[in-house]
């Protein structure tokens, strides 16, 4: 084979998607495009992950969910606001399945992903909070005691059973 021909192929294999991204020395192609993946955003665009994570954003969905489950318990629970791992754990969650990370309408996606939080979040704590006040009634509260079993089958006075041998018998 010629080197007019090893050129071609060359060029051809950089055509194909499956030999495209493969890394080989030479494959400049390669370099270039896995450097323009890995670089950082345009610094001048705001990264949505770091506004949501943003210690404002956690402090305004601490709020939501205290305000939700006030109003969705009928004002029965006031709760003090979440501690910051266990919301963040549930950010983090819902920021994964449901971003679409796009680079316009960020306050639009940060609103969103919040209720979202927020949807999930308040009814654990609601029925958590009932089954906490049902714990609380059931400790505190004067036990009634279940009545002594009684046997149907005593007619009068104390009823004996038939030995093993007036059992055969009867046989």
């Amino acid at each position: 084979m010629n080197n007019v021909n090893v050129a071609s192929e060359i060029s051809k294999a950089k055509l194909l998607p499956a030999l495209f991204l493969q890394y080989h020395p030479d494959n400049d192609l390669y370099y270039k495009t896995t450097q323009t993946v890995l670089q950082r955003p345009d610094p001048n665009i705001p990264d949505l992950e770091a506004l949501y994570f943003s210690q404002e954003n956690i402090d305004i969905v601490k709020r939501m969910v205290v305000l939700q489950v006030f109003k969705r318990s009928n004002q029965q629970f006031h709760i003090d606001p979440p501690s910051n791992p266990s919301i963040i754990h549930y950010m983090r969650y819902i920021f994964n399945i449901y971003s679409q990370n796009q680079r316009f309408n960020i306050t639009q996606q940060i609103r969103q992903l919040n209720q979202m939080v927020c949807d999930l979040v308040v009814p654990k704590v609601i029925i958590q909070s009932q089954q906490y006040i049902g714990y609380l009634k059931d400790k505190f509260e004067k036990r009634e005691l279940l009545d002594l079993p009684v046997n149907a089958n005593l007619r009068k006075g104390v009823r004996t059973t038939r030995s093993t041998f007036q059992v055969l018998q009867m046989q």
